[in-house]
């Protein structure tokens, strides 16, 4: 897929429903598990407020901090993968999106896993929010052998990059001044979806007259998406919320597949294209030139991701892993054919035997023959059960989490 060019961020209208106490907010997003609430236990003061989010059972964590001499209100959202949410968790964060003015959000993805966080950080672009991407755990990813070019990942996304090791401190001066000094670009990355798709979104954003504290272009894949706190925004602000809600009915039956399918796979071909230019691997960096990932063997793998992500394809396919992988290999093979061989034909027949013969030969004392070669014994059955039933499985499990 072509991807465009950067282009000019428009403006947007910034409001807030939520009481503030005057200071400018920094607000943190990102998955669970990034490292989030080292970076908000870092920037904040050891007073820290952690409330329910209003008519929820979610927890938000608010503290004042200063960054380079200047005090700002710190925010840690709960975790969240989508501007689509799913969970409680997630449509709270969305909703900090949605209605928070914040001085700056700050993305927090662990580097080592770039390509899968990458989607949120561009739906994060597209909703034209104040953004800094952090790129944490960045001893994990070298110990990986990943390296990430973070000043060509600055220029493609057209906001700033930053990496991080924030439980050691690594990066976090740099992150202090960049918040500090932070600019909203002129120019940021626009994701293309394609004709259709694109087609789609500009009709649905076009029928908003509203303004809104994200972009309409965000706005409108929402509604696409079948987002219900987008159709109760529309609701709220728009004149004609119906006939909004009439346009994006009309689109979604001009598609045969669910349109948050189609942009979730276009989406990470666009994240795929980022990543592949700025990520390399120490096996790649080992490779001559010539020998390096093929176009054939890159459009296989493409392939492979599109069956696996459509539902039609990826539920079969996942049937077959679980009946084929997990059931036939593991449970009958691995944990029936395996361990009958090693615990009663290689142990049970021929090493046991062995060993309980010629240890009792050296050892004449009953007692001490009974704790190592007895019923229960040591040297027979704890080294039969430790490699004739737990090492099989344990090998299995190993090979499947690499």
């Amino acid at each position: 897929m072509k991807l465009p060019s950067l282009k000019t961020r428009g403006k947007c209208c910034q409001t807030s429903e939520t009481p503030s106490n005057g200071l400018e907010k920094i607000v943190l997003v990102g998955n669970p598990n990034v490292g989030k609430s080292v970076l908000f236990n870092h920037f904040s003061n050891s007073y820290t407020i952690v409330s329910n989010y209003p008519g929820t059972t979610v927890e938000i964590s608010k503290g004042d901090g200063k960054v380079a001499g200047k005090e700002y209100e710190i925010i840690d959202t709960p975790g969240m993968y989508s501007m689509l949410p799913i969970t409680e968790e997630e449509r709270v964060s969305q909703k900090y999106v949605f209605d928070e003015d914040a001085h700056v959000y700050i993305h927090v993805v662990d580097a080592k896993n770039l390509r899968r966080m990458l989607p949120l950080t561009i739906q994060l672009i597209e909703a034209d929010v104040p953004l800094i991407l952090v790129l944490n755990m960045m001893d994990e990813a070298e110990e990986r052998g990943v390296e990430i070019d973070t000043q060509r990942l600055a220029k493609r996304l057209g906001i700033p990059v930053v990496s991080t090791v924030s439980t050691a401190g690594r990066g976090l001066k740099e992150l202090e001044e960049t918040i500090a000094n932070y600019k909203p670009t002129l120019n940021y990355f626009v994701p293309n979806y394609g004709e259709e798709i694109e087609s789609a979104i500009e009709k649905t954003a076009s029928a908003l007259k509203s303004e809104y504290s994200i972009s309409k272009r965000t706005l409108a894949q929402l509604l696409l998406q079948k987002d219900l706190v987008a159709f109760e925004k529309i609701k709220q602000k728009e004149e004609e919320p119906a006939r909004i809600s009439k346009i994006v009915s009309d689109i979604e039956t001009e598609y045969s597949e669910p349109l948050n399918l189609k942009i979730a796979v276009n989406k990470q071909d666009n994240v795929n294209e980022i990543v592949d230019s700025v990520m390399t691997q120490q096996e790649d960096r080992k490779k001559p030139a010539g020998e390096k990932q093929s176009k054939k063997e890159n459009s296989l793998s493409k392939q492979i991701d599109k069956l696996l992500i459509r539902p039609i394809t990826g539920i079969p396919i996942l049937f077959l892993i679980l009946y084929f992988g997990l059931y036939k290999f593991v449970g009958v093979f691995a944990a029936g054919t395996v361990v009958d061989y090693l615990e009663g034909t290689l142990f049970g027949e021929q090493i046991n035997p062995w060993v309980i013969a010629n240890f009792n030969a050296f050892v004449p004392y009953p007692v001490i023959q009974d704790l190592f070669v007895g019923e229960y014994g040591i040297l027979t059955q704890a080294i039969t059960y430790a490699i004739a039933l737990i090492m099989p499985l344990w090998e299995i499990s190993s090979s499947y989490s690499r």
